[in-house]
C-alpha cells in the first residue's frame, strides 16, 4: 500500500528529463559490471542469494527488497506502476524502474489521517531497472536518502554502508531535528564555524562555501547541494546562519545583501578579494557544473 505524498518541490529539469525519455522513446546505454562486488552494512558483509550486485554506469545497483530487509526499511513494490519504495523510521525514498528521478524526505505528522511529506528531488544517472525478475536500485542513492552512508572502495570493490540513527517514534521528531540530519556532516560536506571561514578567507584558502539558516529552503535545498558535491568530487563546507559567532563572518557581507538574503548561499572563494556568489541554487546539475569549473581553475591556477 502506499502513501499519499504532498511534494513540496518538483524541479523543472527533473520533469524535463522524464518527458525526453518518455517522448523519444530513447533508451538508456548501460555499462554492466559484475565483477565480485562486496558490500558491507555496519561492518558486516551482506549476501545476496540471486542477484548479486552490479556495476551499472559506474554505479553500484542492487536488489531491492534484499538491501531494504538488510538495512531494516519497510519494502513496499508496485508492479503495475513501477514504483518503489522504502521507509525507514521517519524518512523514505520512492523510485520508479527506468525514471532518473528520486524523491526522498520525510514524514510529517507521521501516522495521521492525512500525513504529509517534505519531499526533495534527486536526479539518478543510473535508474531502478528490472533484471532477472529483480527490481535493482542505487544502493549509495538508497543509503543516503534514508539517511545513511556509502563509500566505494575501488580498490576491493567493496561499498562500505553505514545505516542512520533511527528514532523509537517516526514522528518525534522536531523540525530543529530534522535540520540536524539535513545538515550533518558527509565526506564532501562539513560544517565549520563563521570563525574559521573567515580565517579561511584571509588565509587566501579556495574552498566552497554554503551559508544555511533552518527555513524551509535550506532543508530543502541543502541535501541536492550536498549531492553535487559528491558527484562533482569537491569538498564543500556548511556555516549555519543560526551559529552565535556570525559576527566574524566578515567576508559574507561583501558579496551579499543582509537585508535581501535568500538561504542557502554558495560561495566559490577563490582568495580575498574574489568570491563567486549562486542564489538559491536549486539544480544539482548546475551546481555540480558549477563545483567543476571551480576545481579546474584551482588546477589550472594553484596560486
Amino acid at each position: 500500500m502506499f502513501h499519499r505524498r504532498l511534494q513540496i518541490i518538483r524541479p523543472i529539469i527533473a520533469f524535463l528529463i522524464v518527458i525526453i525519455v518518455v517522448q523519444s522513446g530513447m533508451g538508456v546505454a548501460m555499462s554492466v559490471e559484475t565483477d565480485n562486488i562486496t558490500v558491507y552494512l555496519d561492518g558486516r558483509v551482506l549476501n545476496f542469494s540471486d542477484v548479486q550486485p552490479q556495476m551499472i554506469n559506474d554505479r553500484v545497483m542492487v536488489p531491492l527488497r534484499a538491501i531494504g530487509e538488510e538495512m531494516g526499511a519497510d519494502v513496499y513494490w508496485n508492479p503495475a506502476t513501477g514504483v518503489a519504495e522504502l521507509t525507514l523510521g521517519n524518512r523514505f525514498v520512492r523510485l520508479t524502474v527506468n525514471s532518473p528521478v528520486m524523491d526522498y524526505g520525510y514524514f510529517i505528522d507521521y501516522g495521521a489521517p492525512d500525513t504529509e511529506y517534505d519531499t526533495s528531488v534527486y536526479i539518478l544517472s543510473a535508474p531502478a531497472i528490472i533484471m532477472n525478475d529483480r527490481t535493482l536500485v542505487p544502493l549509495r542513492a538508497i543509503s543516503e536518502g534514508l539517511g545513511g552512508s556509502a563509500e566505494w572502495v575501488d580498490e576491493a570493490r567493496t561499498v562500505v554502508l553505514t545505516s542512520p540513527e533511527v528514532t523509537d517514534d517516526p514522528g518525534a521528531l522536531s523540525i530543529m531535528a530534522q535540520d540536524d540530519v539535513i545538515f550533518t556532516d558527509t565526506p564532501w560536506f562539513e560544517n565549520i564555524t563563521p570563525t574559521r571561514a573567515q580565517s579561511m578567507y584571509k588565509n587566501d584558502e579556495k574552498f566552497i562555501l554554503v551559508y544555511y539558516s533552518g527555513d524551509g529552503s535550506s532543508r530543502i535545498y541543502i541535501p541536492i547541494i550536498k549531492a553535487a558535491a559528491r558527484e562533482s568530487g569537491v569538498k564543500t563546507y556548511g556555516v549555519d546562519a543560526r551559529l552565535p559567532d556570525n559576527r566574524n563572518l566578515e567576508f559574507i557581507w561583501m558579496y551579499t545583501d543582509a537585508d535581501s538574503i535568500v538561504y542557502p548561499v554558495v560561495l566559490r572563494v577563490f582568495g580575498r578579494g574574489s568570491v563567486g556568489v549562486s542564489k538559491e541554487p536549486r539544480h544539482q546539475e548546475n551546481l555540480m557544473n558549477l563545483f567543476s569549473l571551480f576545481a579546474r581553475n584551482l588546477m589550472e591556477d594553484p596560486e
